[in-house]
């Protein structure tokens, strides 16, 4: 059987850095980024490569410090099973949500070794069915638990979701993309309050007509439960003012499948600010679907001369780090999924050690940042 990616990349590291000698005993390995440049594969896979070496007892991670070589190493040849007190962390990697899924990777990592407990990570590529797979496949290795970032379902495959039949009795957390009808316990985030605060803030500045971006949830697109909360928020905002929502200011992004959103975002944005040049007049707000989104529509405006934010105010989410130094800045959404992997991590931890499930539910602000746009065209 051919050896996953991640474990050939462990083998890698391990020939290349420290039985060649070029890592001494008790030295630093180097960063997930300057591994990144010699492997050519994703974090992801180097996180679950690294986890890989930490589980065989090679090398040990230093809060804060990096990944150190064990100044005394331990047999490699010992399996998956073997290892004590592990639990598993399944993603649902894409290049758009990389940042968010490392993040929430960080607050599961700390939490789980603060507590004596191994992480073994693995990616269901935004795939249904290698989802469920993975988590038969941890369960079989020995993952006493298992934190789930779901990776987003259709309609259909909501209405018959595994998750509400199977694995009842076995340790689960979700973590974000999560929906009530999926049952077990779960870390999600208050969007609809911040659709609501957005909308509200925008309406209060002058903006008269607000755009929304939203993924669309007809039977064959995928549903995505923090648009629909958004959406919401944003719905009921505009109500407080008397306002209609207008469904022309309402774009929609079919998605057929992850992959295609970049592509998909990029043309309603085009749309959306090719129609607001078209009338001026209006001073506009557009929530965009996240911060990329923002930025592109940001970008386009100006150079069609749109005046932002006089003509033009738009809103992001997830306050990434590649927009944070993007100017003219713009407003966006703060939520944090450290800690959300943090106490998705704690829950099951409890879980595990309690050999019992109590289903609950946590519900994290998403605060609002606020920043000043300097008016440019």
């Amino acid at each position: 059987m051919a050896k996953s990616l991640p474990k050939m990349i462990a083998n890698s590291i391990l020939a290349d850095y420290i039985d060649s000698g070029r890592v001494e005993r008790g030295g630093r390995l180097p960063s997930i980024r300057d591994l990144q440049d010699v492997y050519s594969t994703s974090t992801v896979t180097l996180v679950q490569a690294i986890g890989l070496l930490e589980q065989w007892g090679i090398v040990e991670k230093k809060h804060g410090k990096g990944c150190y070589v064990k100044h005394t190493l331990e047999d490699t040849s010992q399996s998956h099973g073997n290892v004590p007190n592990m639990l598993g962390f399944i993603v649902p990697t894409t290049a758009s949500s990389a940042e968010l899924l490392m993040r929430t990777y960080t607050g599961v990592e700390k939490t789980c070794r603060r507590h004596g407990y191994h992480v073994v990570i693995m990616n269901s590529n935004s795939d249904y069915d290698t989802e469920r797979k993975h988590i038969q496949s941890m369960m079989n290795m020995g993952c006493k638990g298992i934190v789930l970032y779901p990776t987003v379902r259709s309609r259909e495959q909501l209405e018959h979701d595994y998750l509400k039949t199977e694995f009842a009795d076995f340790p689960l957390v979700l973590v974000d993309m999560a929906y009530p009808e999926q049952g077990h316990s779960q870390v999600v985030f208050d969007n609809y309050h911040a659709g609501y605060e957005i909308t509200s803030h925008l309406l209060k500045q002058g903006y008269k007509r607000v755009f929304i971006m939203k993924a669309n949830s007809t039977e064959k697109y995928y549903m995505h439960q923090s648009f629909h909360e958004r959406f919401k928020g944003y719905a009921d905002a505009l109500a407080d003012w008397n306002i209609p929502v207008d469904p022309a200011n309402i774009v929609e992004i079919r998605i057929p499948t992850a992959d295609d959103v970049d592509d998909l975002v990029l043309q309603e944005v085009t749309r959306i600010v090719s129609k607001i040049k078209d009338e001026p007049e209006i001073r506009t707000g557009l929530i965009a679907i996240q911060d990329i989104a923002a930025v592109s529509a940001i970008s386009l405006a100006r150079e069609l001369g749109i005046r932002i934010p006089d003509h033009l105010k738009v809103v992001g989410f997830d306050n990434l780090s590649s927009a944070q130094s993007f100017t003219p800045e713009f407003d966006t959404t703060c939520p944090d999924f450290e800690r959300a992997g943090s106490l998705a991590a704690q829950i099951l931890i409890n879980q595990v050690r309690e050999q019992k499930k109590r289903p609950v539910i946590y519900l994290l602000d998403v605060p609002v940042k606020h920043r000043k746009s300097v008016s440019s065209r």
